[in-house]
């Protein structure tokens, strides 16, 4: 099981790649240094790399139809509400609690809590939002199918991902 698709430190000395420095053998490196989301195979323990991730917003795996992505929002942090009109999600709490906002009309959403374990279902053409209402920051993964953000993205922080929206260069 040494050589195990493609995890992220397959390097022979069992350090990550990308240069941070990671030792932990078969994690996923969430480190801002690098990014090797290519779309081969890969196997991970997807729950710690979300836990150890500190961006904003990381995509780790892009393949044609799917897209995995790790965030970390701050405490009273949200994603902003949003809606992807041809793009189902999967966001899946690993960690902290928040508050989700959910519907197929922006002006009448549904509230539900979310916290550990916690698996937020979103159709294609619904308006969504998730806020952390807790007090460390709220850990979790997304999934895209079909992929939403180019191939790689970090995002360090919320107005990192505002600001390439919108296309500002500041």
């Amino acid at each position: 099981m040494n050589h195990c698709m493609n995890r992220w430190n397959d390097r022979p000395e069992g350090r990550c790649g990308c240069g941070c420095g990671n030792t932990d053998n078969g994690s996923l490196c969430v480190g801002t240094s690098g990014n090797r989301d290519t779309g081969a195979p890969l196997v991970t323990d997807l729950a710690g790399a979300a836990e150890r991730n500190g961006n904003y917003r990381k995509a780790i795996w892009t393949g044609d139809n799917l897209q995995v992505t790790l965030m970390s929002l701050n405490p009273c942090e949200d994603i902003g509400l949003e809606m992807h009109a041809d793009t189902d999600q999967l966001l899946y709490v690993v960690s902290g609690e928040g508050t989700v906002q959910m519907g197929r009309c922006q002006n009448q959403l549904c509230l539900c809590r979310a916290s550990a374990g916690t698996g937020i279902f979103v159709p294609a053409g619904t308006w969504h939002n998730l806020t952390n209402t807790g007090t460390t920051p709220l850990k979790l993964f997304s999934v895209y199918a079909p992929p939403e953000h180019p191939r790689g993205i970090v995002e360090e922080t919320k107005p990192c991902a505002v600001r390439r929206r919108c296309g500002c260069r500041s």
